[in-house]
């Protein structure tokens, strides 16, 4: 069924991913709402064109984690 989109079919979760880019509903509703939402929160990672304040404060956390783990091995 997902790789059916371009015949004019669609899952639930893809429409979903399609209202949140489209900015008609929130990142929280549309996980909310989803079958799957750690498929549809991987989607909207990986194909997103929309900025999205959740996913960077994500991220960011990452990052900043990534960082002090580099300078820490890089003083031992």
């Amino acid at each position: 069924m997902a790789r059916s989109w371009e015949l004019g079919m669609q899952t639930f979760d893809q429409a979903l991913f399609d209202l949140y880019n489209q900015r008609i509903i929130s990142y929280e509703e549309a996980l909310r709402n989803a079958d799957s939402s750690n498929e549809l929160r991987l989607q909207i990672k990986l194909k997103s064109s929309r900025i999205n304040p959740v996913l960077q404060a994500e991220n960011a956390q990452i990052s900043l984690l990534e960082q002090s783990r580099s300078r820490a091995l890089s003083t031992d």
